[in-house]
């Protein structure tokens, strides 16, 4: 079966600036040069009685002065949103081919949440049942000692979340 090509729009503003960039750069090269020089540049060279300035003003940042200009423009907003952001601003393949968002990372952050709590409740039920073996006098066993090595690993997992501050010492 065929993967369907899965394009998702993770970084509105970033995205949409790039596509601006893009057309305004295509128009540019097809008309010679003069959308970019009336609409999106020359700010500096215009007088201020000129009503085209105040839109200049705004409009100049989309107008690169040609493709080399266009493509180190998306490489600083590459650069910026691999930065900023936690994932890689362009595309990834994963077994589809799409952007990586927040959302992604929303659903990686439930799913960091749900093993650190299970990894806090399995440590309770340990401690549990190793102060039940105690009280039972059966500190010998060998399920004791297992409990035991359970509790340590869980300890050291434990111990590396609040290293990295991902918990409080207290629970």
């Amino acid at each position: 079966m065929k993967q369907k090509l899965k394009i998702t729009f993770n970084a509105p503003v970033i995205h949409t600036f790039v596509m601006i960039c893009f057309i305004a750069t295509l128009l540019g090269v097809l008309t010679g040069g003069r959308i970019t020089r009336s609409f999106l540049s020359k700010t500096y060279h215009s007088s201020l009685k000129n009503s085209m300035t105040y839109l200049r003003f705004f409009t100049h940042v989309f107008g690169p002065d040609g493709w080399s200009h266009f493509i180190w423009k998306c490489f600083l907003f590459i650069i910026v949103r691999a930065n900023v952001g936690r994932k890689t601003w362009l595309w990834r393949i994963d077994g589809n081919f799409g952007l990586e968002g927040d959302k992604g990372m929303s659903e990686r952050e439930e799913k960091f949440e749900r093993m650190m709590q299970a990894v806090l409740d399995e440590y309770r039920t340990t401690v549990t049942k190793m102060e039940k073996l105690k009280g039972e006098n059966k500190n010998k066993t060998v399920t004791y000692k297992q409990l035991m090595a359970t509790k340590l690993t869980l300890q050291n997992i434990i111990s590396r979340y609040e290293i990295y501050g991902l918990i409080d010492k207290d629970k």
